[in-house]
């Protein structure tokens, strides 16, 4: 009896270990034939087609200008991808982007979106003290900006007061109050409209008016 049961077990081995190795030679076959693969496969992603500046304003008018569709491998696709164009408009591109570069979705941020979130959004205009107080004249809508005054001493010197951060210019100005687009480079603009939640906006009107010069930068 004995024997007769290590006889089967033999012969169940014989039949099962094949088996077992057959699975496992498929399983690595199907590893390699994936990894080789996906090595061969490619999506449509967005890539620039120039440089683009930090700030600038995707509408559906500079949209073809600016972007085009590439077939890129899957294992060189960054985070984030970018993979259609017309998801792009709305959006301000927040780092520079190099020409051919593949856009992300960290190179962009939907301000649109950022002030529809907003609870109580208020509009309202103010100007820089001056040229050379408002980045040379060169902000444009789009931008984010970072607002301080200086405010007059005693003893007759002036301290600098950061009064506002990361605020959203929704148009920029010229001399005569006319609305400058971002292409127009050589216009100098010193007097800009941003949106603010009403809160804060009314607090920055009160510490604008406390101040002497009003200062104009882009964030760090």
């Amino acid at each position: 009896m004995k024997e007769t049961n290590k006889a089967r077990k033999r012969s169940w081995l014989m039949v099962v270990a094949p088996l077992i190795v057959a699975i496992l030679f498929v399983g690595i076959f199907l590893t390699i034939e994936r990894k080789v693969l996906s090595s061969y496969e490619t999506i449509s992603v967005v890539t620039a087609r120039t440089e683009i500046a930090r700030g600038t304003q995707i509408t559906s008018e500079n949209v073809e200008e600016l972007f085009a569709t590439t077939q890129m491998k899957t294992e060189y696709v960054i985070d984030q991808a970018a993979t259609k164009k017309e998801d792009l408009v709305g959006c301000v591109v927040e780092n520079t982007i190099h020409a051919k570069e593949m856009i992300s979705g960290k190179d962009l941020v939907d301000r649109e979106q950022w002030i529809g979130e907003m609870k109580d959004p208020i509009e309202f205009t103010f100007t820089a003290t001056s040229i050379a107080a408002s980045v040379g004249g060169t902000i444009r809508g789009g931008d984010v900006i970072d607002v301080g005054i200086t405010v007059p001493q005693a003893d007759g010197s002036s301290q600098f007061l950061s009064i506002g951060r990361d605020i959203y210019v929704k148009e920029a100005y010229n001399d005569k109050g006319a609305a400058v687009s971002r292409g127009d480079v050589d216009v100098v603009c010193t007097m800009f409209r941003v949106v603010m939640e009403k809160t804060q906006g009314e607090i920055f009107l009160e510490k604008l008016r406390a101040g002497d010069e009003v200062i104009v930068t882009l964030p760090d």
